[in-house]
């Protein structure tokens, strides 16, 4: 199956190792969930949640995608997912000038 989103498509052209990255983010923190359970956001949880809606609200945008998460946690200081990020060189501004070109916005 592709990998179609816009966030997709920014790590692609920036030739990052996208398995190396997901596997740096994605190391155990406890002992597993229940996915048949409901699983209440964290307050950080729910902060990405508004700066991505704050990010598709400056882009003229209706619907939260994976750029604006993406935007969302670049733009979270201090969190390990901005530092994985950046690790690899990826710039809040810079991947946003790439989704208005991506997206032909503005």
């Amino acid at each position: 199956m592709a990998q179609e989103g816009v966030a997709n498509q920014i790590f692609v052209r920036a030739h990052l190792p996208l398995r190396a990255i997901r596997e740096e983010l994605e190391i155990p923190k406890g002992p597993p969930i229940d996915p048949a359970i409901e699983i209440p956001f964290s307050s950080e949880t729910q902060q990405l949640l508004i700066d991505a809606a704050r990010e598709a609200d400056q882009l003229n945008e209706k619907d939260i995608g994976t750029e604006h998460l993406l935007l969302a946690l670049l733009s979270a200081e201090g969190t390990v997912a901005a530092s994985v990020l950046a690790s690899h060189g990826l710039r809040l501004d810079a991947v946003r000038q790439e989704i208005v070109a991506l997206k032909g916005l503005r």
